[in-house]
């Protein structure tokens, strides 16, 4: 089961363990799309004292396609509020299947629905983290070229 709320570590997850395993259907929408960029590392400034959290890491997608802020799509889309009561009930009427039988009775248990928490975080406006790295490094990089060409002036 997979949402937006899915991203870095668990697009990791996605790509890497379940796109390669057998017999795997990822439910939901797209995940957070956050896979260029890895381990983060952070830093300060020796002069203004400044922390800044830069990646250090760079993800090269085998098939060479972009994802960053888009995501993995999933198998079988589904809104993200009835992804497990989608999955338990495809499972259940045998529309997904298991790659070996299940023991009479498994699906027997009653199953509560679930009902998605909202988190006290997010306002819907925030930016992504994708945006917020890409709008570090960019302004890292611009003030690096900034000092590089004061410093060689500097030397003239």
């Amino acid at each position: 089961i997979a949402d937006r709320g899915v991203y870095s570590a668990g697009e990791g997850l996605l790509s890497f363990v379940f796109r390669q395993v057998e017999n795997v259907v990822v439910v939901g929408e797209n995940s957070g799309g956050a896979v260029t960029f890895g381990q983060v590392s952070t830093h300060q400034l020796p002069h203004s004292n400044l922390r800044v959290t830069l990646p250090i890491k760079l993800n090269a997608m085998v098939d060479l396609e972009w994802r960053e802020e888009r995501g993995y799509y999933p198998d079988l889309w589904v809104p993200p509020v009835d992804a497990l009561n989608y999955a338990v009930a495809a499972a259940r009427k045998g529309t997904i299947t298991t790659q070996k039988e299940l023991p009479a009775g498994y699906f027997e248990a009653a199953f509560v629905t679930e009902r998605r928490m909202k988190s006290n975080w997010t306002t819907g406006n925030e930016k992504t983290i994708a945006e917020s790295v890409l709008i570090i490094t960019t302004s890292i990089w611009l003030c690096s070229i900034v000092f590089s060409t004061v410093k060689k002036k500097l030397k003239r």
